[in-house]
Formats: C-alpha cells, sequence, structure tokens
C-alpha cells in the first residue's frame, strides 16, 4: 500500500484514491460539526438508530446510484429540513460522496469554499 506524509500527523497509508490522512479528516469533520452543523442534526447523525439506518442501507445498496461506484455516504432524497423522513428507506439512497458533493451543491445545500 502506498504511504503519504501529512505535514502535520506524519506517515499514513493512502487508498486507491488520494484520501486525506485520516486524523486530519476527523479534526476537519468535528470543526464542521461544532460550526456548521445543526446541533440537532449532529446529535441525530451520531446516534445509535441513524448508524443502524445507515449501515442497512449501504449493505442493500452497496452502488452509488448515480456513478455505479461503491457507496460511502447515505443520501437523504428529501432533505430533513424540508420535511423528508429521517430514517424510512423510501428517502434513503446510497451515494460516493463525489456524487453526494455534487447533488447537495445543486440543492444548494453545499457551498464552494
Amino acid at each position: 500500500m502506498a504511504k503519504k506524509i501529512c505535514p502535520i500527523h506524519g506517515i499514513y497509508n493512502i487508498g486507491e484514491d488520494y484520501t486525506p490522512c485520516p486524523r486530519c479528516k476527523a479534526n476537519r469533520n468535528k470543526i464542521y460539526d461544532k460550526n456548521n452543523r445543526d446541533k440537532e442534526m449532529n446529535k441525530f447523525y451520531h446516534s445509535k438508530i441513524w448508524k443502524q439506518t445507515r449501515a442497512l442501507q449501504l449493505s442493500i445498496e452497496p452502488l452509488c446510484v448515480m456513478c455505479g461506484k461503491l457507496a460511502d455516504t447515505v443520501d437523504h432524497i428529501k432533505a430533513i429540513k424540508n420535511g423528508g423522513d429521517k430514517l424510512h428507506f423510501d428517502n434513503l439512497q446510497s451515494m460516493c460522496k463525489v456524487c453526494h458533493n455534487i447533488k447537495e451543491f445543486q440543492e444548494g445545500n453545499r457551498f464552494l469554499k
């Protein structure tokens, strides 16, 4: 497996695609959760029921519905803030991170940095 050097945390293994340092990624996610995500939604996305539902959705539908690559994200088809059901499988779809980010940007839920 290929190795990469993070200027902050040192050497780490990278996967097939470029992946950021796992420790940097964890820190980035914590900062996003703290500063950008609604506190109620943050609590929901860290709940046991969501983690179980997410895992079941990815096992039922392991490929991205947009591009067919291996999915690593579960998307709410109708956003929760727009009245979509949080846990109903009819409102969930498996997606890769790239396709999910494109969908979120098109819906106005993400902004370019």
